[in-house]
């Protein structure tokens, strides 16, 4: 049973209508408390959440690993394998674009025969979306079943899973009919021809101020960003200037 839902306060599904986008999705997520707790061994087995100190230890890095570390070493290829978990509790294989493949990925969302078709990608899909779809010449993607928005896109690593997103919404549903195979699993349709399958992503390393506010009495959560230390300009005793490190997305 539900103790309690807490969506995040920046969506609203309608907000869009004023661009011709008749169903908006940024920000699209929510927790959910539990009456009991699962525990945490056997299954289901917990899945760790992004910048947190559970996640620093599931990717055996010291006390103190930042977020924007963690995103590096989870993200920071133009393409990653991830998965999620079907309607029939299968796990299903995607590839997430990163870097310039995002955007690539991110325009599928406007392509011909979509009602979003003739828009500018921005007014669709914000940064706080990951993307993922079928390359040509690249590896079988699974593509998303309507009923399945919500669920977790995660990363194995070292027989730990991390949570990188939560599925929003796609530009095609794999399960339209709803036809099963003999042994009960669901059938997904290839799509019509000259469609490119895309699917996006809520990215928890962009909804984080959100994640503290509501679960920092439950977790601990790592340092955002690594703090400025003292430099040849900045005598020690003298508070030090902004990292010059490479530049983070907003949140």
């Amino acid at each position: 049973p539900l103790r309690r839902w807490v969506t995040h306060e920046g969506f609203n599904v309608r907000s869009g209508g004023a661009v011709g986008v008749p169903e908006f999705y940024d920000y699209d997520v929510a927790l959910v408390e539990l009456e009991r707790d699962v525990g945490s061994t056997g299954k289901p087995r917990r899945v760790c959440i992004p910048c947190t100190e559970d996640a620093n230890r599931a990717m055996r890095k010291p006390p103190g690993t930042t977020c924007e570390e963690q995103e590096a070493e989870l993200l920071g290829r133009p393409r990653v394998a991830a998965e999620f978990m079907s309607l029939d509790g299968q796990r299903m294989g995607v590839q997430v674009k990163n870097q310039q493949a995002w955007a690539v990925c991110a325009s599928g969302a406007t392509q011909a025969g979509m009602p979003y078709a003739g828009l500018e990608v921005g007014a669709v899909v914000t940064p706080r979306f990951l993307c993922s779809g079928q390359e040509s010449g690249g590896p079988p993607e699974a593509t998303t079943c309507k009923g399945e928005s919500g669920g977790s896109l995660f990363l194995e690593m070292r027989h730990r899973f991390i949570q990188v997103g939560v599925v929003s919404w796609g530009t095609f549903n794999a399960c339209q009919g709803g036809r099963r195979t003999a042994e009960g699993l669901l059938l997904r349709s290839p799509p019509p021809p000259g469609h490119q399958p895309r699917d996006f992503y809520v990215s928890l390393f962009r909804v984080q101020p959100w994640l503290r506010r509501v679960l920092g009495g439950a977790l601990r959560f790592a340092p955002m960003r690594p703090m400025a230390g003292p430099t040849a300009a900045s005598p020690v005793g003298h508070t030090a200037g902004p990292s010059h490190g490479s530049p983070v997305p907003p949140l």
